[in-house]
């Protein structure tokens, strides 16, 4: 048995991190909340599988004293769809100056086992490589209250219209399209939005533990490590 797991990590533990665990093909836990390493680590440990894709949206290893990472960079040339998008570069200065520590590396080290392969993703990546265009689905995108749940509706119906999605069309029904429809305060779009990041993280660990060549990489150095995204051949 495979199972897939996305995580949109919070930079601080005290932070909400979104959280989609896929198995057997169906939606098994989906949530965001301030997780801390360890309440991750329990879940991904009860969960039963023979092996296990993870993909964390945060960077997971940072050699790096200054500047930018190699994948990053590679990254920033990477036109998906025509598209050229920003990621934030990542060094350890900043991150430990910032936030006492680099979360995703810690996380990174207690996952990783001979089950539990794991990869860095960027799902702001994987939504214009599933749909060939941005969607302002987040507050760093869409702005005001209203452009942010304008963006969820159009990213709702995108999933909808595709048969790649159809087997959560019910889960996104009750995880998404029911929560938004009386979703009024900053709080709780944000709250969203972190399951959203966490679903597109999980679909790109669900297509990597099927073999589905339908995903783009952004291939830094040995040290630096790699950013995976889904990027369909033809967007939905």
């Amino acid at each position: 048995m495979v199972a897939a797991i996305g995580i949109d990590l919070a930079w601080k533990e005290s932070g909400l991190t979104g959280l989609c665990v896929i198995s057997k093909g169906v939606i098994r836990h989906w949530n965001a909340s301030a997780y801390s390493n360890r309440d991750l680590l329990d879940i991904v440990h009860s969960i039963e599988f023979d092996r296990c894709v993870v993909t964390i949206d945060a960077p997971l290893v940072v050699p790096n004293e200054t500047g930018i990472r190699s994948c990053e960079r590679v990254f920033k040339k990477m036109g998906i769809h025509g598209h050229f998008l920003s990621v934030l570069g990542s060094n350890r200065t900043f991150l430990m100056k910032q936030f006492g520590s680099i979360r995703g590396e810690l996380l990174l080290d207690d996952l990783t086992s001979e089950k539990v392969q794991v990869w860095e993703t960027f799902p702001s990546a994987s939504v214009v490589g599933m749909f060939g265009r941005r969607i302002p689905y987040k507050f760093s995108t869409g702005k005001t209250k209203t452009g942010v749940i304008k963006g969820m509706h159009m990213l709702l119906e995108s999933f909808q219209r595709s048969e790649r999605f159809s087997r959560f069309a019910g889960a996104l029904d009750v995880h998404l399209r029911q929560p938004l429809a009386h979703a009024k305060t900053g709080r709780e779009l944000k709250f969203l939005e972190d399951k959203i990041d966490a679903f597109v993280c999980a679909y790109t660990a669900w297509q990597l533990s099927a073999g589905d060549d339908q995903v783009g990489i952004a291939k830094g150095d040995l040290q630096d490590g790699s950013i995976v995204f889904s990027c369909f051949s033809t967007p939905v």
